[in-house]
């Protein structure tokens, strides 16, 4: 972090710790203004500190989670992995947004780096989930069933794909 005053890294800090307060309380009372008010810390704190890898994720969840945005949520989920390649919650993140984005391949290739590579961890039952579902459904794409059902009507053998 050289060459970023103290003073400008610190306060990227407060804002960002800021940020997940209003957040907190946009969960808590479903208040589309704490969202906006945590963006706007986040992103001033990114102005701040372009290499805060925790405001890239807390921006990139809210984005992805509680904004329904995915395609900004990725962008910041991607720099704070291009910063932190080991921020294993940018990752599960970016799986799930990839997956509300509808890019399916992409959310699985998330997937199987986080259950092959994360620390055991209280996500990791959720990963594993994800990525059984998500392989079924890839590999329904790339092979279609013949007679048009879809995967949840048939058996669909996923060590057969």
């Amino acid at each position: 972090m050289k060459g970023i005053p103290w003073h400008r890294r610190l306060r990227s800090w407060y804002l960002t710790w800021r940020a997940a307060s209003h957040r907190h309380f946009g969960n808590l009372y479903a208040d589309r203004d704490s969202y906006d008010r945590a963006i706007w810390d986040l992103t001033v704190a990114l102005q701040l500190n372009e290499a805060n890898v925790e405001a890239h994720v807390m921006r990139g969840t809210l984005y992805w989670r509680e904004l329904g945005e995915p395609a900004r949520a990725i962008r910041d989920l991607d720099r704070a992995l291009e910063l932190n390649g080991r921020r294993w919650d940018a990752l599960l993140n970016r799986g799930f947004a990839y997956q509300s984005a509808g890019d399916l391949r992409r959310a699985l290739a998330d997937m199987e780096e986080y259950v092959r590579s994360a620390p055991p961890g209280s996500w990791m039952t959720t990963a594993m989930e994800l990525h059984r579902r998500l392989s079924v459904l890839v590999a329904a794409d790339e092979h279609p069933l013949p007679d048009g059902k879809s995967p949840d009507e048939t058996n669909v053998n996923v060590s057969e794909v």
